[in-house]
């Protein structure tokens, strides 16, 4: 057996090595424990510690453990923080390779779009061109017209002019035949 004391073995199984129980048993490894053992020592030759020395050790220890537990509050607050960032950076993340794949499509399309303008465009510039030359053939068209039509209109006034010619001869003839007729003896 050890040289622990009596009192002090009830609480904990008594081992071959007392630091391999804190590998086993990890409330061991607290600073309590430490702290006994080392009261323990101090007070080896007049046995056990009091029950004061005890109690100011363990309230020593409380407090420690408590400004630890603040400690440790506050670093949990941090790491929820630094959790809640890394999460909005990985959406953000998620969120950038979704926007970049978008963007590639987007660029697809825009392309197809840009290609298609381009094709739209040069089929505009063949309509425009041969609008252009329609355009020209009218009016070669209608130039062509209006000189036929004035073409006709001289014709028209020229067998105006034979049919007033015509007919001023014919009034004449008739009123030639008038005469003859009317020198005719009206019985034969």
């Amino acid at each position: 057996m050890s040289s622990i004391p009596e009192s002090f073995c009830m609480a904990v199984p008594v081992l071959p090595n007392i630091y391999t129980w804190g590998l086993r048993f990890p409330w061991l490894r607290s600073d309590i424990f430490y702290g006994m053992i080392e009261l323990w020592r101090i007070n080896k030759e007049g046995g056990m510690a009091t029950i004061e020395e005890r109690l100011t050790l363990i309230e020593h220890e409380h407090a420690k453990l408590k400004s630890e537990h603040v400690e440790l509050k506050s670093d949990n607050a941090e790491l929820k923080k630094t959790i809640e960032l890394q999460t909005i950076a990985i959406g953000a993340l998620v969120n950038k390779a979704t926007l970049e794949r978008l963007n590639e499509k987007y660029d697809k399309i825009f392309d197809s779009l840009i290609a298609h303008d381009r094709f739209t465009n040069e089929q505009l510039t063949e309509l425009r061109g041969q609008q252009t030359e329609l355009d020209g053939k009218i009016v070669g068209l209608q130039m062509e017209m209006r000189q036929r039509f004035e073409q006709h209109d001289q014709r028209f006034d020229s067998v105006e002019q034979r049919l007033d010619r015509m007919e001023a001869t014919q009034t004449q003839h008739t009123a030639l035949l008038t005469q003859i007729l009317a020198r005719l003896p009206e019985k034969p």
